[in-house]
């Protein structure tokens, strides 16, 4: 008895145009989308909306997010080498 199971011609279609029926799909969506928003816009601009841009809320800062506000993190004085890497590890064993 043979136990393979053959593909139908319906599967066999789908897997072979699977990358185009995708395709067709995302292009799908797209449009629909666009023609949603483009209705909306137009019906608010016909109504006489004005859009305005937000403008971004102030936010208060912290006494200390002020004063380390324009500090970089140099530091004038040199710090010494490392170490090297084998040091520590054949004093702890």
């Amino acid at each position: 008895m043979d136990t393979l199971v053959q593909d139908s011609p319906a599967m066999s279609w789908w897997e072979t145009n699977f990358w185009i029926i995708l395709a067709v799909a995302i292009i799908i969506v797209s449009v629909g989308l666009g023609l949603i928003l483009f209705c909306v816009c137009r019906w608010h601009l016909r109504q006489g909306k004005k859009w305005e841009i937000a403008k971004p809320l102030k936010q208060n800062k912290t006494d200390e997010e002020k004063m380390y506000e324009n500090v970089h993190n140099e530091s004038p004085v040199q710090l010494p080498p490392l170490p090297p890497r084998g040091l520590l590890s054949s004093e702890v064993s």
